[in-house]
């Protein structure tokens, strides 16, 4: 025949969702051995409407029999899941963070290579453009380069834009 505290105890059981039930009932096996006389244990039972609710229990054996065997539990329980509920929005805005994070880290590494490239091919440009201008200066006259010079210019300016745009390599002529 079974107590009243223990009829109480079975009652509460059966509303303890069947994933946590190995966990409760390890806490209450455990109370059971005169070494530990205090257990914490989170747990979901089922309320009003069928909504689960989380629940942190904390249990301390109050008395034992002279044998050590428990005579009185004392168990607290609170519902923490308002508490699980910000935990559960938490990590999903922190995934929510690296992934956004993931995806800017690899659109600013294709824009730092993007730039890279543009600046590599201004160098070489530059060098080129110091070559010639070496050579056409023994050449042409002061008009005929500047008119050179600004041609230059002008497409190497609108084609180092697009290749940075556009992410294209720039192919020398």
């Amino acid at each position: 025949h079974m107590s009243s505290s223990e009829d109480a105890f079975s009652q509460f059981r059966a509303i303890v969702h069947p994933d946590d039930l190995t966990a409760f009932d390890e806490v209450h096996i455990g109370l059971a051995s005169p070494s530990h006389n205090e257990a914490m244990v989170e747990f979901r039972v089922q309320g009003r409407g069928g909504v689960w609710h989380h629940i942190l229990c904390r249990a301390k054996c109050a008395q034992r029999d002279e044998h050590g065997g428990m005579v009185r539990v004392v168990r607290v329980h609170t519902d923490i899941t308002r508490l699980k509920q910000a935990e559960g929005a938490l990590k999903a805005l922190n995934e929510d963070l690296e992934e956004r994070v993931k995806a800017r880290t690899h659109e600013l590494s294709l824009r730092t290579r993007e730039l890279e490239s543009a600046n590599a091919r201004l160098k070489k440009l530059d060098e080129l453009k110091s070559e010639e201008k070496a050579d056409i200066n023994n050449q042409m006259s002061p008009k005929a380069w500047f008119d050179y010079y600004e041609s230059t210019r002008k497409a190497l300016t609108s084609k180092t834009s697009n290749d940075i745009n556009s992410a294209n390599q720039l192919k020398l002529d």
